[in-house]
């Protein structure tokens, strides 16, 4: 028997998607940011999640190399944050920087 996945719905702001930072995001990592927020996005600020590679494969079709390049990318935009390094039996554990996701913000990085 399957195992049932309830999908969340969010929402981004319209100031982060017309902003420059997300512009200036690549496809990759753009459907890397969707895929993490559709699964882990709450609204308890730095809570860590983690995005398997073998996850990401699976659902959104992208090599190692892509997926590697797009994550480094979403952390160093800081659109993630860096909680703890992944190792051979361990993935790595980010959180959403809600500063800049955040629906209710009504000004985006003045």
């Amino acid at each position: 028997m399957k195992k049932k996945t309830t999908l969340q719905y969010f929402k981004l702001s319209h100031e982060f998607i017309k902003s420059d930072l997300y512009k200036s995001l690549s496809y990759s990592a753009k459907l890397i940011l969707i895929q993490s927020m559709q699964f882990y996005y709450d609204d308890f600020p730095n809570k860590p999640f983690s995005l398997p590679y073998s996850t990401i494969k699976k659902e959104l079709h992208l090599g190692r190399t892509t997926i590697a390049k797009a994550i480094k990318e979403l952390i160093n935009k800081k659109i993630w944050n860096l909680i703890s390094e992944g190792s051979k039996n361990h993935s790595a554990e980010y959180s959403h920087n809600h500063y800049l996701l955040s629906v209710f913000r009504t000004s985006f990085m003045k």
